[in-house]
């Protein structure tokens, strides 16, 4: 009997060391360095980092994903691994986007139409021609506008670490070149869900037909759609020109994903495993993405044109017929954007 209460009295000792231990402030040590390197020991457990997305392995998403991982892992002592997960292969962007906010997946890279469906204001970055340049769009959402709209998806179970660059948007089809609005009427084009998409392509005169992106090579292979829009990078890497003959420039918008977390997760971290994702997210998978991305684009074009699919110009007089066609879709949708986001774009 004694033994054990020896035990347990020895028990009771230890228990109130490492609480003590636990319990140092700034008054503690003088200068707080003890209590701070004592925190981040706690604080700082093994993070698995899967990262989802739909492009291909070769599109410059997954290899700045790739290098991010590589960044983060060295940074953090090895706390923080990535996966990268390509492809479609845990499913579709709103799929992926869905599991994010449940936290049974740590990040996705969808495209900001995915993210409007969490906070509707997010549809501003797919209104058409909404911005004139890359470096206009890159200010504007690296400043108030990005801001303003990474606020509002507060208390969803997403936190929008950046906006990376898609590309110009242009549109391919199996039976003509498009070179103003006429050219598109009649046509099934395949387009994102996104109320944006849907009303541009209507009143360009298209047939919209909302589709999952990793069902779109088979649904232009059999007829199914006519054609779709993406950047020149994204069409190549997904071997689109394999079944398509047309690819337009119409640029009809810049376009952009997101970098999303899970809050939950996000909120676990310590402050140095966030300000070590911050930190790489910009660098790789925001900044570095995007030039590669512009960089490249010459290159897919004269790929795509190799391989068979005509690539044509459109002229600045029918981008402006374009313009002119899609109009409507602004006070269309005007009133599901809220009046402190338009004022940051007019």
């Amino acid at each position: 009997m004694k033994k054990l209460l020896l035990v347990l009295l020895l028990c009771l000792s230890c228990f109130a060391l490492f609480a003590c231990a636990n319990q140092g402030t700034d008054a503690d040590t003088p200068d707080g360095s003890d209590a701070a390197e004592g925190d981040a020991a706690v604080e700082e457990a093994n993070v698995v980092l899967q990262i989802c997305h739909v492009e291909a392995e070769t599109d410059s998403l997954q290899t700045q994903g790739l290098a991010f991982g590589e960044y983060v892992k060295e940074q953090s002592n090895g706390t923080i691994t990535v996966e990268m997960y390509p492809n479609s292969e845990m499913g579709d962007d709103n799929a992926t986007t869905e599991a994010v906010t449940l936290g049974t997946v740590a990040m996705s890279l969808p495209g900001t139409s995915q993210a409007a469906m969490y906070a509707s204001d997010f549809g501003i970055c797919d209104m058409p021609y909404i911005f004139t340049s890359y470096e206009q769009a890159f200010e504007m959402l690296d400043g108030e506008l990005g801001d303003a709209l990474n606020a509002e998806l507060e208390g969803t179970g997403l936190k929008n670490l950046g906006f990376y660059l898609i590309g110009e948007r242009n549109v391919s089809n199996n039976v003509r070149p498009i070179n103003t609005p006429e050219d598109m009427k009649g046509l099934d084009i395949r387009c994102m869900e996104s109320p944006v998409y849907i009303s541009m392509f209507k009143a360009m005169g298209a047939n919209p037909t909302p589709m999952a992106f990793s069902e779109l090579y088979t649904a232009m292979s059999n007829g199914t759609v006519d054609g779709e829009d993406n950047p020149a990078s994204v069409f190549y890497t997904s071997k689109f020109q394999e079944v398509q003959k047309y690819y337009s420039l119409t640029g009809h918008t810049y376009s952009f994903g997101c970098v999303l977390i899970s809050e939950t997760l996000w909120n676990s971290l310590s402050e140095n495993q966030q300000n070590i994702i911050q930190e790489g997210v910009k660098t790789y998978l925001i900044d570095g993405q995007r030039q590669k991305k512009i960089d490249e684009t010459d290159h897919y074009l004269e790929l795509i044109e190799a391989e068979g699919c005509a690539v044509n110009e459109v002229s600045e007089e029918n981008k402006a017929l374009f313009k002119e066609a899609v109009q409507p879709v602004y006070d269309e949708l005007h009133d599901t954007i809220s009046d402190e986001i338009w004022a940051l774009v007019e």
